[in-house]
This record gives structure tokens, sequence and C-alpha cells, in this order.
């Protein structure tokens, strides 16, 4: 099943209702195209901030266009409908913009494997993959610390007919850039120079405001489609109580993360002799989404965030001629060791 606003009818009609003031009445305008009706539908209103604040079915709804209470039948060539909304006016009080957004499912369930009906799609909408990006402030040698390997291992896929995330490493990036990225990244992967409670960009990006702010704070943007965030620096998993700025894991899980990872102690990004990568923290990249994404033999049995991350612990202390960890092994996720597992669409 299909939903769209006619180009002709996107107007939402407003006006109140007669000897009732505490109430506005809102005409919605939509069509249905399927061969079937749809089973239920749910219209739900957001206010400025995006919190919903009022929904209604569908299915009570007076249609103007039929007359009655049909707002749900539907057609292959799409069937008009312009249902009259509802919403006492206390709702509305804040300044800003309200957004109403439609919600059908179809009745396909007897079709289906599982037996359950499912959510009408957009007329003409893709399925997006999701996006995961680098960014690097490092720069150590010509190549972005850990770029090559989150790509590798995030967009390889070996059935050619499934499309893995939508990689992308923006090495030093504007600040402007990145902060417009993060709502839409699902793996927000940064390497760079830090401390307890902030973060480079072109300038000092602290957790959250403190009492000597820095330009910008993470507090300030949104994870909200994140299901993971890495913090590859020196103490990024340490908290900031001399200038209040926080702690950085602990913001990104404020702010939408699903999982945050960063250290506790300083680690070594430079080049060491004899090792495999070269550079440490291309190393650590490597290791750790390999095992992320493909299991640690790449037998596509996924792994936890936090098995990955020993694992990478374990491939730098077997590959230095040193066996040192240089630092890797403070790693902390919030949530304390966490269980995510984090499988590209394949």
């Amino acid at each position: 099943m299909r939903k769209t606003n006619p180009d002709s009818l996107k107007t939402t009609a407003v006006f109140t209702p007669d000897e009732d003031d505490s109430h506005l009445c809102y005409l919605r305008v939509y069509s249905l195209r399927s061969h079937r009706n749809a089973s239920r539908g749910e219209i739900w209103l957001y206010n400025p901030d995006l919190e919903m604040v009022h929904s209604c079915e569908v299915s009570v709804l007076e249609c103007v266009v039929h007359k009655g209470c049909k707002g749900l039948t539907a057609n292959p060539d799409g069937e008009t409908h312009g249902v009259i909304i509802l919403v006492p006016v206390k709702l509305m009080s804040k300044p800003g913009t309200y957004r109403f957004v439609l919600h059908f499912y179809d009745d396909y369930a007897d079709t289906y494997k599982n037996h359950q009906v499912k959510a009408a799609l957009e007329v003409n909408a893709t399925k997006r993959r999701p996006q995961a990006s680098l960014y690097d402030y490092l720069r150590v040698g010509a190549d972005a610390a850990g770029a090559f390997y989150l790509g590798k291992h995030l967009w390889e896929n070996p059935n050619k007919k499934l499309p893995g995330y939508a990689t992308e490493a923006l090495g030093a990036a504007p600040n402007d850039v990145v902060f417009k990225r993060m709502p839409n990244d699902s793996v927000w992967y940064w390497c760079g120079h830090s401390g307890p409670g902030y973060f480079t960009l072109h300038g000092v990006i602290s957790a959250q405001p403190g009492t000597k702010p820095p330009a910008d704070s993470l507090s300030k943007h949104s994870m909200a489609r994140c299901l993971l965030a890495v913090f590859q620096g020196c103490k990024t998993a340490l908290t900031d109580t001399l200038l209040g700025w926080g702690n950085l894991l602990d913001t990104a899980i404020s702010i939408g993360a699903k999982c945050a990872l960063g250290f506790k102690g300083d680690i070594d990004v430079d080049a060491i002799k004899h090792t495999r990568e070269k550079i440490l923290s291309r190393a650590w990249s490597n290791w750790f989404f390999e095992a992320l994404c493909w299991g640690k033999w790449r037998d596509h049995t996924a792994v936890t965030v936090s098995d990955a991350a020993e694992y990478a612990v374990e491939r730098i202390i077997e590959d230095c001629p040193d066996d040192n960890d240089h630092g890797y092994a403070s790693w902390e996720t919030r949530p304390p060791k966490s269980k995510l597992k984090l499988v590209p669409p394949r």
C-alpha cells in the first residue's frame, strides 16, 4: 500500500467548530493506493519540539470527500480522502510549526509469512541505506587514520543485490558539516586529539557546556539515528570535573546513541615499526570493525561491540614487537560492556 498527498490538495484548512473555542479543526487530505483498503490508520500531531502531543484513529474521522467515516478505502489509482481532525487548542500553545504525520497499515497479512500487516509507504519512497561516517582529525601520514577500514568493512558486501552502509570518510571536515550529518549517522566514528569531557574538530568541542564553554558542545546536537558512536582519542571515556564539561560517552547516549565507546587512558596513534598496519589507530580500526561486522574469523557470526574491542586489543598485542596494548585496553562503553551487535545489511 502507498500513501500520498495530491499536489492540488496539499493545503490544510483550519477552522473553529461552532460554539467551541477550545478546539481547532484541521482538514488533512491524502490518497491511498492499493488493491485492498487499509486495515487501520492513525494521524499523529507533533509540536515544534517534535514531541507527539495528539493522535487519532482515522476510522472514526469524518471524510468530507465520501461523507461519513470512510478514510481507509483505497484503489490502485489512488483514493483521495479529506478527514477532519479536532485538536484541543491547549495542545498547540507553543509557538512554532506543528506537523501531522499520517500512518496507515495495509490489509495483506494473509499473504505474508509472519501474518502481520505492514506499514504503508509514501508513493515513490525508497529505502535509504544507513549512513556510516568517519571524521578523522589526525591525518597520520597520507591516509586518514581509520577511514580505510571503516569503509572496507561496512561497505563490503558478498551479496551484490543488497547494499551495505553508505560510508564516507570526511577527513578534517568543517564543524558545521559534522553536526549537520550527525542526526543521520548510524555509525559515527571520530579520531583525533581529546581529553576528559572534550574532543577536537576545528576547535575544542565539550561534552556539554561548562564553566568555560568552548564554541560548541556535543549536547547541542542529536544522535537520533546513531547505533554506535566511537571516540578514538585519549581519555574520551573520562569525566571532566574541573571545567564542568561532563562525559562524552554519557552525553552521546543522552542525545540518542544506542552505544558509545571511548578510552580511559592515553592511546598511541602513530607509526610503530614492524607492525603490519604501520599506524596503530588504523590497525585498531581494522580489527575492531572486522570483528564487529564479519566475526573474529570472518565467519559472519556477529559479535558485540565489547567483544570486538577486546579482539582489537588482542591483535595489537600480538602484532606489536613490544607486546604492548598501547592504551587500547583501556576502552570503555556506555552502556557498560555493551552487547550491541552491529551487522551491516547484507
